[in-house]
């Protein structure tokens, strides 16, 4: 009885666990890469929320006591907001430019993916753009 048992059970066949281990190969292509494409996009967003952040801290600097956003320093908006602390490296605001004008400033951040963000309010109204190079070139990518 045992040995008629033993060759009832054939157990999986060479084709059949290669099929297997294609299709688990297969799916691994796909899901690899659009992983390391959503910590990019999580990071990039970190720096885009850090941006409107002392885009606030900005707001808040100019309707206190300087009534202007001109000389406005990162450490005037770290007083104000204290989520602006520089953390290694990791989402820093990188530059601050305020104007005598009391509705002009540029906030530029820098994600840990490395791409540059830059808010700029201008008259009251607020343009978004980003990059992946330099600062200075940050407005020449599309909106965020």
């Amino acid at each position: 009885m045992t040995l008629s048992r033993l060759r009832r059970e054939h157990g999986f066949s060479l084709v059949e666990i290669l099929i297997v281990i294609l299709i688990i190969g297969i799916l691994a292509a796909i899901a690899i890469p659009a992983f390391l494409n959503q910590e990019k996009k999580a990071q990039d967003a970190s720096a885009k929320s850090m941006s409107r952040s002392a885009s606030s801290a900005a707001l808040a600097h100019a309707n206190g006591e300087s009534g202007s956003f001109a000389g406005m320093t990162i450490g005037d908006l770290r007083t104000i907001e204290p989520s602006l602390t520089d953390s290694g490296g990791v989402d820093t605001v990188t530059a601050i430019v305020g104007t005598p004008a009391a509705e002009t400033f540029t906030v530029t951040t820098k994600s840990k993916s490395g791409t540059y963000f830059t808010l700029t309010r201008d008259n009251g109204r607020t343009h978004r753009c980003s990059g992946s190079a330099a600062p200075s070139d940050a407005c020449t990518a599309s909106d965020w």
